[in-house]
């Protein structure tokens, strides 16, 4: 599941291709083969320690796993058409924004403050 979920995790954004320019992208696909690799050897070799069937598990088994991996396809397909405009709209009571807006702009305002009173050469002091 976890490899289907980094291949679905790949776009952040509303798009419905998740293998959008995925070639152009040799990082991720080396990590991604890396840790399938990884994740394979750690299943067929190292029952006794992991606690999985000792010489690995049955190509039945196997297949039962990615079965149930292709399933985070359909979610994260779900989840995309799923609006998020009114994701986190709650008020806050100073300045009608929504809270992360609130938040986002404190942080970029404090940041800002800071920048402005160190360039006109006043030292902070605590």
């Amino acid at each position: 599941m976890q490899l289907c979920n980094e291949l679905c995790c790949r776009v952040i954004d509303d798009g419905k291709n998740i293998f959008v320019r995925i070639e152009t992208n040799i990082m991720f696909l080396f990590i991604w083969l890396v840790e399938a690799g990884c994740q394979f050897l750690i299943v067929l070799f190292t029952g006794p320690v992991f606690n999985v069937a000792k010489g690995g598990i049955s190509p039945e088994h196997w297949g039962i796993c990615i079965a149930f991996s292709f399933i985070t396809f359909p979610v994260n397909l779900f989840l995309k058409y799923l609006p998020d405009v009114n994701c986190c709209k709650k008020k806050d009571d100073d300045e009608g924004k929504s809270l992360t807006e609130g938040a986002v702009m404190n942080i970029r305002g404090s940041s800002n403050v800071k920048k402005s009173s160190m360039s006109r050469g006043q030292s902070k002091t605590m």
